[in-house]
């Protein structure tokens, strides 16, 4: 696993506060990291 499950969550709830991260790359680095399939 490259990040903890919980990184991104974090991650969310720091982008309700201004931040020098962009939103768009944040999200996407999440959903690589939770695009693993699950069947």
């Amino acid at each position: 696993m490259t990040a903890p499950p919980n990184t991104c969550l974090r991650i969310s709830m720091a982008l309700d506060f201004p931040t020098d991260i962009d939103p768009g790359k944040v999200f996407l680095h999440c959903k690589i990291f939770h695009s693993s399939p699950i069947s």
